[in-house]
């Protein structure tokens, strides 16, 4: 196979770009996240199949009545319960004693599969829902993140879309959007290093 002058230097460029992401970050820290069970009566619930928001053992999609919870997580400590938690920062959490046995597991198949995100530029992300998700240029938005360079109302939104490239560093396509109804307005687009993963 032969390569042109250009498309070398387009490679080359690209390595150049991918190291200045990555190559003073330390390896990406993949956490499992474990629970903890929080004080209260548990809600009766259930959970019928492995989690959409973590792809991971011990991950379950669960619901109380007409509500869905997603991820929940089993204790080791308390077979009988599972923790429903919408997010790793925060510490609004949920108990649910099983009604029925739980699904079998799922062979864990996704690799960039996480349910939230810490970046090399401040920005901590949860994942953006378990249903159908926007498109921002061309790709669906995965997960909705904090705006470490903005406060206030008037602040642009922060997600990460399409695919995660995994890898000793994780790398994410970080986007500022600007919402008018359900169609977004892209202010900016780049590529940023990956501290943290949970599942």
């Amino acid at each position: 196979m032969r390569y042109t002058a250009s498309a070398i230097i387009m490679a080359l460029i690209s390595v150049i770009a991918l190291c200045q992401v990555v190559c003073a970050e330390p390896p990406t820290q993949v956490i499992m996240f474990q629970p903890a069970v929080p004080k209260g009566r548990p809600l009766d619930g259930s959970c019928w199949t492995g989690s959409i928001a973590t792809d991971r053992p011990g991950a379950w999609r669960c619901s109380v009545g007409n509500g869905i919870y997603d991820p929940c997580f089993s204790v080791t400590a308390a077979p009988d319960l599972v923790v429903c938690q919408s997010s790793p920062f925060t510490k609004h959490e949920v108990a649910l004693k099983l009604t029925k046995p739980l699904p079998t597991p799922q062979k864990t198949v996704c690799k960039d599969c996480v349910w939230a995100l810490e970046l090399a530029d401040g920005a901590t992300c949860t994942i953006a829902g378990t249903g159908t998700l926007a498109m921002v240029a061309g790709e669906p938005l995965r997960w909705s993140c904090s705006n470490p360079s903005c406060s206030g109302s008037s602040c642009p939104d922060v997600g990460v879309i399409g695919t995660l490239k995994v890898g000793q560093v994780w790398v994410a396509k970080e986007v500022t959007v600007r919402w008018s109804g359900a169609s977004a307005k892209l202010l900016g687009r780049k590529s940023v290093a990956v501290r943290k993963v949970w599942r």
